[in-house]
């Protein structure tokens, strides 16, 4: 339990000085969840064109899986931006 209680720790930014991410609603915390949401986007979408490139076994599964991490992130950070 020692080293989920350390992750946790990092996650919620235990000790950090910095203004950009003591606060829940900092710029820090903001653009890490905004970089976070474009790589799996970035990363759906790149698994999703290679996937119709290449003929992978199971290919349908993974551009079915592709295409709804695609859109899942897609549609949480387009709320992101609105809200944000």
């Amino acid at each position: 339990m020692e080293h989920v209680d350390r992750l946790q720790g990092m996650l919620d930014f235990e000790g950090c000085t910095s203004p950009q991410f003591a606060t829940k609603v900092g710029l820090g915390r903001i653009g890490l969840a905004g970089f976070f949401l474009g790589s799996v986007f970035g990363a759906s979408c790149a698994v999703l064109c290679l996937s119709l490139v290449v003929d992978i076994p199971y290919g349908g599964i993974v551009t079915q899986w592709a295409l709804y991490v695609a859109a899942l992130s897609g549609f949480h950070f387009s709320e992101f931006l609105v809200s944000g």
